[in-house]
């Protein structure tokens, strides 16, 4: 089986074949949205149930859950559209602060329960790749994502995070599960210890701040960003930032890891393997959604992960 020739793409090196959608595009798409802001149910976000209440499922057996993160995906369409950007890109920090690492084509489930799948699903995901582009080239743009990722105005319980606590956490490997479970720590007033098998580049001094001297503000995001082809590995991400995945553009991993390196109660380090002895018995394991359980080991080997 061979699809058709305008499918084909032919790649040259290792530079970024996914040119995402254009702004015509993505404006497009704020009328099919916005039409669902005023709803009382939104597909796209809360997914779709049956008259029973249960989730809806499609032809191909896929339940229609919606977003996993509560993302508010209407709202941002109609924060775009009434001409606030950045109120958009708040909106969105606001339940997926680490949004950079959730690339464009990575998580589609609001698209398969949006309701507009004949007249062509809901690119959110792409949406909002463009978006924080489009932020990102604003003067000072990565220092307002920053800022929004520890600072929020829109989150009315605590816009703000937490001071240290006095209690410390390590969390084992940093690809989206773990620094995303370090970022929540450190708003929730933990120090953190993050560690990962990779050695993880470090970034300029100027940037993340040594010495106790504070980071340089980046005025442009093309201070950071780099072709693909040109840009160094830096082990962050976990095998996210190591795999040649299409969709993803790795400078968003750049951005959260200079985001993240400049966080004072958090400390990454590369090139670490976690170990116990099995004479605990025990074995820590951090699942993709974040969770941490405990399993017994098997006796008389050791365990790692």
């Amino acid at each position: 089986m061979v699809g058709p020739d305008w499918r084909l793409r032919l790649r040259d090196g290792f530079t970024l074949t996914d040119a995402r959608m254009t702004p015509r595009d993505v404006s497009a798409r704020f009328t099919i949205a916005c039409c669902a802001t005023s709803a009382t149910r939104i597909p796209a976000r809360r997914g779709s149930t049956t008259r029973t209440g249960k989730v809806a499922v499609n032809a191909l057996g896929i339940e229609l859950a919606g977003c996993p993160l509560d993302e508010k995906i209407s709202e941002m369409h109609a924060l775009r559209k009434a001409g606030d950007p950045v109120g958009a890109l708040a909106l969105v920090a606001l339940d997926n602060p680490m949004c950079p690492g959730t690339g464009h084509r990575i998580c589609n489930d609001c698209m398969k329960s949006c309701i507009y799948q004949k007249a062509g699903a809901g690119q959110h995901p792409a949406d909002r790749d463009r978006r924080a582009d489009r932020r990102l080239a604003l003067p000072w743009g990565v220092e307002i994502y920053g800022l929004l990722t520890r600072w929020n105005p829109l989150n009315v319980k605590r816009p703000f995070a937490l001071p240290y606590n006095g209690k410390n956490v390590l969390v084992v490997g940093l690809g989206p599960a773990g620094y995303t479970l370090a970022h929540y720590l450190v708003n929730e007033g933990f120090g953190v210890v993050g560690i990962d098998g990779l050695k993880i580049e470090p970034l300029p001094a100027d940037l993340t701040g040594a010495g106790g001297a504070p980071p340089r503000p980046v005025r442009d995001w093309s201070e950071v960003y780099r072709p693909l082809d040109e840009r160094v590995l830096e082990g962050f991400g976990g095998r996210l930032g190591v795999r040649h995945h299409r969709p993803l553009d790795k400078n968003f991993l750049t951005l959260l890891h200079l985001t993240l390196a400049r966080r004072r109660g958090l400390r990454m380090y590369g090139g670490v393997r976690f170990r116990r002895h099995a004479a605990d018995r025990r074995r820590v394991v951090r699942t993709a959604s974040t969770t941490w359980r405990s399993l017994p080991a098997p006796a008389g080997r050791r365990s790692s992960t």
